[in-house]
């Protein structure tokens, strides 16, 4: 507040410019009339003999003006007195007197009938809003304008108008507008919090006069180690600091660890808005025993507390220190503190958005690099696997090529000869060495073929197990049978070490399925073993696995290509330079039907020297199968066979011309009485009088589903063998399988061997 000698300005102005003054009393009252009253002559002249003394002249005049802006941080009269018949005025601009005040309290006191007015008053002289601090400071800072365009003189002639004190006053305003100013500008030019925060606390302790300016925050992060680890605290500590002069002692990090840090209920009142001022330690009955004690130990006399707030969380303090002498501090003084926290704590979260978007930024930038590497990795997997493509295409074409360059020029041969018309023919050893080369040659095809449908299905999802149980022996020899005479081209030993004693000969799996493997890595070995070699097949259980151990003694494989090694279309040796055939699938077909049985496979190699895989294959599966029921039919035996004649006969139902031909020819050479029917529509009235021992059904037959549910009526009343011949893995297949009462299945092209061996378990006493 400022004392009554000390504002009062007193002029004499003609009535131009007097009136001009009038209306910028008017103008600034519309800049916001929610926190500025502007009272007039109409309702002061009843009280202005309050200002006889201040005025010096007659205010009874009919042409005087008065107007007196209130607000609530200052309230402001302009007094107009007319002198020569209203040329020029005398004019008196009082400041927060006292007769203002007195002028006021009598206003507001007979303002009864006007509530509305009264209320407005009593709002504006109670308001702390931060909007309204800085209402003073403009107010001046638009008078002293106005006074320059109305004079010829500079900005210093007009702050020479006033009493010295006032000028003092008026110079202050100016320079805390102005460093408000500069800090906004700080802001929007986005300078760093540092540099913002310690241009400001510089320029506020000059100007406030104060020993010591500083900022203490609260929950400052210190990174410390603690045995060989970094840690993070938060600590509460002085981070800035501007001093007087040298005299003064800083307190620069300095840590309140007895009092302050103690005071949570006082930290709420701080978040509220609370401010803390303390004008003499030793006269100040509030203080604490420890706070007093504490400003005695940093020499403080007197000090300011105001709160910086960072979205509404208490972030620090602004505090002003006298460290020698007492000090009052006015109202103004602790305004102005509030507003500049208040800049500070926009600059404070302008700077933190700024480095949390610079870390999502930096997060982002490295998203981006980690998506371009992986983009690149997998353009550089994308050429790879184009170029395993051109290989494998490479590869099958010769795999494809080969056996068929041999069965079209040999079948055309036989062809040749069986019409050649000079009676010329080829010999009967000739002719069967040429159809055991189409044969071997077709299978080679076929096996292809089924290896390609195989990896697609079981890579897709879409290959279910076949469990059963079976003979480990059987199978191995079967499979040792297979390869024997391979072995014997390649001029290899082919051996086999079977360890696995009769109780626990018996395996449930998929027989096929596991052929498949013990083929394609018996055939690996042959195929890159050196003539002289030695190719081993070792069979053992586990507790509840089977392993199956293939050991060759050939080229091996070095270190580097053993990841490749179950590589889909990945063969070790390049296209134009290798030696061996292959597609590059079989390797990678055996892990995943292996997998498949939820088992595992491994290799160990040597350049040179050779190779050994291992496979292991548990007992009891779960996941991956299908109704037992179904697709695991019971053992067959003697004892649970059908009573048939000496030469047992058996009913196909197809109308697949091709298939069916080869299937009659094969039964009928092994001794069986084959009827082909290819209409379904009699098949209960054939069957009653055929009494066949087994029956063939060709999915392909028309009505298939009505003949299908047939065989459920006849099954539950006679006993007979029902076997499906169908599309591997298709869906009409798997669900005849599902539906129908089938004890055996083959897929097409059937395998002729497996076929007759299958018919010989269902029919066990035929000759």
């Amino acid at each position: 507040m400022f004392s009554s000698h000390c504002c009062t300005i007193r002029r004499t102005l003609s009535q131009q410019i007097f009136q001009q003054l009038c209306h910028f009393w008017q103008e600034f009252r519309d800049q916001d009339e929610e926190n500025i009253v502007l009272l007039d002559e109409t309702l002061l002249k009843p009280y202005l003999a309050i200002l006889q003394e201040d005025f010096k002249v007659d205010t009874n005049g009919n042409k005087n003006r008065f107007l007196l802006l209130c607000t609530s941080e200052f309230q402001v009269l302009l007094g107009g007195v007319a002198i020569n018949q209203g040329l020029f005025y005398q004019v008196t601009i009082l400041v927060n007197t006292e007769a203002i005040a007195l002028l006021l309290d009598r206003l507001i006191s007979s303002l009864e009938n006007q509530g509305l007015l009264k209320a407005k008053i009593a709002k504006i002289q109670e308001s702390s809003s931060p909007a309204v601090r800085n209402l003073q400071s403009q107010f001046f800072c638009q008078l002293f304008n106005f006074l320059e365009l109305a004079s010829t003189g500079n900005l210093k002639d007009k702050i020479n108008f006033l009493e010295p004190e006032i000028a003092v006053l008026t110079q202050q305003q100016i320079r805390k507008q102005n460093i408000l100013e500069q800090v906004a500008q700080q802001i929007e030019n986005n300078l760093d919090e540092l540099i913002i925060i310690e241009e400001t606390l510089q320029k506020v302790q000059n100007l406030l006069d104060v020993d010591r300016l500083l900022i203490y925050q609260v929950n400052f992060p210190i990174t410390c180690a603690l045995d060989e680890l970094t840690v993070v605290e938060k600590v509460d500590l002085v981070t800035y600091e501007v001093l007087r002069n040298k005299e003064i002692p800083s307190i620069l990090y300095f840590q309140d660890e007895t009092c302050f840090s103690q005071l949570n209920p006082c930290r709420q009142k701080y978040l509220e808005g609370f401010k803390y001022l303390v004008e003499d330690r030793e006269k100040d009955p509030l203080i604490s025993p420890c706070l007093k004690q504490l400003m005695q130990k940093l020499k403080i006399k007197a000090k300011m507390v105001v709160p910086i707030l960072v979205d509404h969380n208490l972030w620090g303090f602004l505090i002003a220190h006298h460290c020698f002498n007492p000090r009052i501090w006015q109202q103004t003084e602790v305004n102005y503190l509030t507003q500049i926290a208040e800049y500070l704590s926009l600059a404070i979260t302008q700077s933190q958005s700024y480095k949390k978007l610079e870390i999502q930024k930096q997060e982002l930038e490295k998203k981006i690099n980690q998506h371009n590497q992986d983009l690149k990795y997998a353009l550089m997997a994308a050429e790879v696997a184009n170029q395993s493509k051109k290989q494998f295409l490479g590869a099958i074409s010769h795999e494809l090529l080969t056996p068929l360059t041999c069965v079209i020029g040999l079948s055309g041969t036989l062809i040749h000869w069986s019409t050649n018309k000079n009676n010329a023919h080829l010999s009967v050893e000739k002719q069967q060495e040429y159809l055991q080369k189409i044969h071997d040659n077709g299978q080679k095809l076929m096996n292809l073929i089924n290896d390609l449908l195989d990896f697609s299905q079981v890579e897709a999802g879409k290959t279910l197990l076949n469990l059963q149980y079976f003979s480990l022996q059987h199978l191995c020899a079967f499979i040792f049978h297979q390869l024997q005479n391979e072995a014997k081209q390649h001029d290899l030993q082919l051996k086999f070490d079977f360890q696995v004693s009769p109780d626990l000969d018996q395996f449930y799996a998929d027989q096929n399925r596991l052929q498949q493997i013990l083929f394609h890595l018996l055939d690996n070995g042959i195929k890159f073993t050196p003539a002289g070699g030695i190719v081993m097949l070792r069979v053992w259980r586990e507790n509840q696995y089977v392993i199956f151990q293939i050991e060759d003694n050939g080229i091996g494989i070095s270190d580097h290509q053993l990841p490749l090694l179950f590589t889909k279309f990945q063969q070790l040796e390049q296209t134009r330079t290798r030696t061996h055939s292959g597609t590059g699938l079989g390797l990678a077909l055996v892990k995943q039907l292996v997998e498949l049985h939820q088992g595992i496979i491994e290799v160990e190699s040597t350049v040179g020297k050779g190779s050994m895989f291992t496979v292991r294959i548990p007992q009891t599966l779960t996941g991956n199968t299908v109704d037992q029921e179904i697709l695991n039919p019971a053992i067959i035996t003697a004892e649970n066979s059908f009573p048939i004649s000496q030469q047992p006969s058996i009913v196909i139902i197809s109308d697949d011309e091709e298939n069916t031909t080869l299937i009659c020819e094969l039964l009928t050479s092994a001794n069986y009485k084959v009827i082909w029917l290819m209409d379904g529509s009699t098949i209960l009235d054939s069957i009653t009088l055929l009494e066949p021992s087994v029956i063939i059904i060709d999915e392909s037959i028309t009505d298939f589903h009505d003949l299908a549910f047939d065989l459920k009526y006849i099954k539950s009343n006679q006993k007979y063998h029902f076997i499906l011949i169908a599309i591997a893995n298709s869906i009409l297949t798997k669900k005849a399988l599902a539906q129908y009462p089938f004890n055996q299945f083959f897929s097409k092209p059937i395998s002729p061997t497996e076929f007759i061996e299958k018919i010989r378990i269902l029919i066990p006493n035929s000759t």
